[in-house]
């Protein structure tokens, strides 16, 4: 069980605030339920709030907790759902829709019962919004597929031979889901047929992927990995 310690602080500006902060010290994350109660008003406001051990040593040294109600959106992490996390890992994460399929994170009042039970592996930073990507305790990337659609792969009729393409890439280690999709004719300057899938890398190549500059370097690394360019057509071009 978690080491527990209760801090209680008060303010008198115009009226009184009384904060109470309820804090779970786990060997790697630190889970703060902090409670607001406003004299002018009746009920008290309640804030589940859980961040690394590193983020509680960069912080402790403050004078007051009330900064746990101010961490940047980049420090504070969240426990998402077992089947999310399926998601996230098979590369949809931009597909995800809460109405039909459920809800990205769990409830903040089950985040203790998680803890307790010693289950950090989906106990996040979700960056999704900003590269795609969920970051661990330890502030690595967790590891996922990476689904290329014609555009994102880029692998057209014009600029290659496709059926051959299409018969390796569905052989190499890591791909998964490969299919030779139609083009909308308003996308087809570079070609009317292309090659879809989704690619599962190992921990090396991760790693290898997350240390590009950009998005283009790590797709080049992926287009090196399946060799695609012994595919190119004889008649290679590109219209952009």
């Amino acid at each position: 069980m978690p080491r527990k310690q209760t801090i209680t602080e008060k303010y008198t500006e115009t009226r009184t605030t009384k904060h109470t902060f309820d804090v779970y010290f786990y060997p790697k994350v630190v889970l703060v339920v902090a409670t607001t109660k406003d004299s002018g008003s009746r009920k008290p406001s309640t804030e589940t709030i859980l961040f690394s051990r590193e983020i509680y040593k960069k912080y402790q040294g403050q004078k007051s907790w009330r900064w746990v109600s101010s961490l940047k959106p980049s420090e504070e992490l969240v426990i998402v759902t077992r089947k999310y996390m399926d998601h996230y890992k098979a590369g949809n994460a931009w597909q995800w829709s809460p109405r039909t399929d459920g809800e990205q994170c769990i409830s903040e009042t089950r985040w203790k019962k998680v803890l307790d039970s010693g289950d950090f592996r989906r106990v996040v930073l979700d960056r999704l919004g900003y590269d795609a990507m969920f970051y661990g305790i330890d502030g690595k990337p967790v590891l996922r597929a990476f689904h290329y659609d014609y555009i994102s792969a880029g692998l057209y009729s014009g600029l290659y031979l496709v059926a051959d393409l299409f018969e390796w890439i569905k052989k190499q280690k890591g791909v998964s889901n490969a299919k030779m999709v139609d083009v909308p004719y308003y996308n087809s300057d570079s070609g009317s047929r292309a090659i879809e899938f989704d690619f599962t890398p190992t921990p090396q190549f991760f790693k290898q992927m997350m240390d590009a500059k950009d998005t283009f370097e790590r797709d080049k690394l992926i287009s090196a990995k399946l060799k695609v360019e012994k595919f190119q057509s004889p008649d290679y071009h590109y219209v952009g």
